[in-house]
């Protein structure tokens, strides 16, 4: 699940998770300070790297909320008497909730508001399907990899939620033993399942991972708890990506499966048959989780005409890469992904803001872009909107247009004063006082 997801940077946070939800069950369980403590601060931390953690734990949590309202009242306690510590886990709760309000939520509602509401239609692309859980495909797997091989553009590598066939059927045997417990002897229970507790808390973690990532819609449209819970929580609505909640599928199905390699060693008299088949097991794992890598290859040019740039560039300034707009929507994102690598040579400002929601500039620019790779357009509007927007330097990747448009480059450029080309090379022209 994680190879799924491998370059991502902004998922890193994601790997605090399996700690995360694991201090949730400690707090439910014990009602301790400690865990309640430890809690807050991985999801700190996680939320430092991960925009995404906040509104996925936090949804994760209501969700459970059921869960928990059953586990406390099948215990001895009563609303009356709650447990020692709960009104402190409470209030605990409550204040580091203002706290996340002030410092995230607020302002991102403020935010939101300059860009247009997330598209489900858009949402449902990057959903999972019923039968992700099943289907053998993991971007970044060298055995489950794409038949291309690479990226597309209908959404698969965000809904890879397979998390490899060894754990699915290990899993799906610990997931009939939790469901089916009545059926087995005491003795075997006790051996095979880690804890009752533990068990049923993380089939629901499972169940509501699973159920989220399939997004706002089903087929035929189903509305699903992913569309009516975007009403509930502002930033929800917003994620993109709901098939990434399959990366959270990985402790809930690994303590599955651990519950159904018990199962199949319960029989077993023999220490040495179970340390074997335990390691015969261990890398059947590994050897089907084997990384590939080099997925996206990202274009550099020259860097040598960059640090030759960064002389010249003013740090600070605001700056506009050209051309912007690839053959495709991939295309386009791996010249994104080059322009901010080279902006950190000469240290200039751009207008990609990539991320969840891109800069309304840059989308005029790419449609600019279009126009001029495509139609018979002068190239005086991308410095018409450059004044615009009030950007000081205008950098254009000369050899990554066509011939004819090289051509019609050169054409106005004859026509600026001589001071405005301020850098010339094979690759890269620099363009300043236009």
């Amino acid at each position: 699940l994680v190879t799924s997801f491998l370059g991502h940077y902004q998922l890193f946070g994601f790997h605090l998770f399996p700690s995360l939800m694991l201090a949730v069950y400690l707090i439910f369980r014990d009602y301790n300070k400690k865990d309640m403590f430890l809690m807050m601060l991985l999801f700190s931390i996680g939320f430092m790297f991960s925009i995404y953690m906040g509104p996925m734990f936090i949804m994760t949590l209501l969700c459970l909320l059921p869960y928990f309202y059953i586990k406390f009242y099948k215990t001895d306690s009563s609303i009356y008497n709650p447990p020692r510590n709960f009104i402190f886990l409470i209030l605990s709760g409550l204040i580091f909730s203002v706290v996340l309000y002030l410092i995230y939520l607020q302002p991102y509602l403020l935010v939101s508001k300059e860009f247009p509401p997330q598209s489900f239609d858009e949402t449902a692309v990057f959903s999972a399907k019923l039968g992700s859980l099943f289907h053998g495909f993991s971007l970044n797997s060298l055995f489950h990899k794409p038949a291309g091989g690479g990226y597309s553009n209908t959404g698969d590598w965000e809904r890879a939620i397979f998390p490899g066939y060894l754990l699915l059927l290990l899993s799906f045997f610990g997931f009939w033993i939790v469901i089916f417990k009545k059926k087995y002897s005491n003795e075997f229970l006790k051996k095979v399942l880690i804890s009752s507790e533990i068990s049923y808390f993380f089939l629901a973690c499972f169940i509501i991972f699973f159920v989220l990532s399939l997004g706002p819609y089903g087929p035929h449209k189903i509305r699903l708890p992913f569309y009516y819970l975007s009403e509930l929580y502002a930033g929800f609505g917003s994620i993109r990506a709901p098939g990434r909640f399959g990366m959270l599928m990985g402790l809930p199905l690994g303590i599955l499966g651990v519950i159904g390699i018990r199962a199949l060693l319960f029989n077993s008299k023999s220490k040495t048959f179970v340390k074997w088949l335990s390691i015969f097991i261990f890398m059947l794992f590994v050897i089907e989780s084997v990384p590939r890598f080099n997925i996206l290859e990202i274009p550099y040019p020259d860097k040598k005409s960059y640090y030759e740039a960064a002389k010249l560039i003013k740090p600070g300034s605001v700056v506009i890469d050209l051309p912007v707009a690839g053959s495709d929507d991939f295309d386009t994102l791996k010249r994104v992904m080059a322009q901010l690598n080279n902006s950190l040579i000469y240290q200039g400002r751009l207008i990609v803001g990539y991320g969840g929601k891109t800069t309304k500039e840059h989308g005029e620019l790419i449609a600019l872009d279009n126009i001029f790779q495509h139609q018979d357009d002068s190239f005086a509007n991308f410095l018409n909107f450059a004044k615009k927007i009030n950007a000081t330097y205008v950098l254009i990747r000369i050899k990554d247009y066509k011939k004819d448009q090289k051509l019609k480059i050169e054409e106005y450029l004859i026509t600026l004063p001589i001071s405005a080309v301020i850098y010339r090379s094979n690759d890269l022209i620099i363009l300043n006082n236009f």
